[in-house]
């Protein structure tokens, strides 16, 4: 058979995969998007039958993201849809590489924000494509799709939940995970400012009275939370600092040093006495406040993790 006997038996036209705009709007919607994928491959497919020398399967199910803006291309320079569905065919492909690659971006921290971009996009996504749908049913109305096949019933009911439940174990991984930084962060800042603190005025000659228990006041919603936290667990916050190894006792012992050297020089700027028992007394002085103002952000951003 040569060349021109095998263009006979092409297709005149592209039969575009075949189904109702109402149809594909819902069933993206509630696949969560994994419908548009099973689009994908169908209208890959038809191209394909024209003799286009592609994968269809590998277009439409394994690097869609990748293949989208072509695919969107070749339907509106075939079907040649009225200016406002040309629109769509620019919006649609950018809405699904959106809704694609979004669940990558998952994390415990921002996940209500996370799930409205998430559903905004999918909304764009699945009405592009109800529109772009329509455009080709126009463009090849014999075509009549059924109500639904039972690969688009795999599609919308197994496949969304497997997605969903890998979602989700990576939603409680990344929590979970969160609430570890928390609290270990929560437990180390407690233990430099509230024992570190008091002990190296301690062995300098000073007691330092007045800051820890400014340090418990200003902070007392952080406080209490980290406390009901180990509370939970069954743990408090004398045991949670014994549990911190040597080396991380002394990285904050290392790191509380250098806090006191910054105040000595404070104090030295100020042509004032700079040892480590005037630095101390600077702590217990209101100056402290400042300190706290520093370290606050931090402290109310891990403790509402916990």
């Amino acid at each position: 058979m040569n060349m021109t006997e095998k263009t006979k038996n092409l297709p005149a036209k592209t039969d575009f995969y075949a189904a109702g705009a109402g149809k594909v709007f819902v069933l993206n919607l509630i696949s969560f998007g994994i419908y548009s994928m099973y689009w994908f491959y169908k209208n890959w497919s038809a191209i394909a039958r024209r003799g286009e020398k592609i994968n269809a399967f590998v277009r439409g199910w394994i690097l869609p993201v990748f293949f989208v803006f072509p695919l969107f291309g070749f339907i509106k320079n075939e079907v040649k849809p009225s200016n406002p569905t040309k629109i769509f065919c620019k919006i649609a492909p950018i809405a699904c590489c959106i809704g694609m690659l979004l669940p990558f971006a998952v994390t415990a921290e921002y996940f209500g924000l996370w799930l409205f971009a998430q559903f905004f996009a999918l909304a764009i996504m699945s009405f592009s494509l109800a529109v772009v749908q329509n455009a080709i049913n126009k463009h090849n109305p014999q075509n009549k799709g059924k109500i639904i096949t039972w690969q688009e019933f795999l599609v919308v009911m197994f496949i969304p939940v497997l997605f969903s439940s890998v979602a989700f174990l990576g939603y409680v991984s990344g929590k979970k995970a969160a609430v570890a930084i928390a609290e270990e962060y929560m437990t180390k800042i407690t233990f430099k400012h509230l024992y570190v603190y008091p002990q190296i005025c301690g062995r300098n000659g000073y007691v330092l009275r007045q800051y820890p228990q400014e340090f418990i006041n200003y902070f007392t919603t952080e406080l209490m939370h980290f406390n009901g936290y180990l509370a939970k667990r069954g743990s408090n916050e004398s045991e949670a600092w014994q549990q911190q190894s040597t080396e991380t006792v002394n990285i904050l012992a290392d790191s509380a040093m250098r806090d006191f050297g910054y105040l000595q020089q404070e104090l030295s700027r100020r042509g004032e006495k700079a040892q480590i028992a005037d630095a101390c007394k600077m702590l217990d002085s209101p100056a402290s406040a400042i300190i706290f103002q520093t370290i606050g952000p931090e402290i109310k951003f891990y403790a509402g993790r916990l």
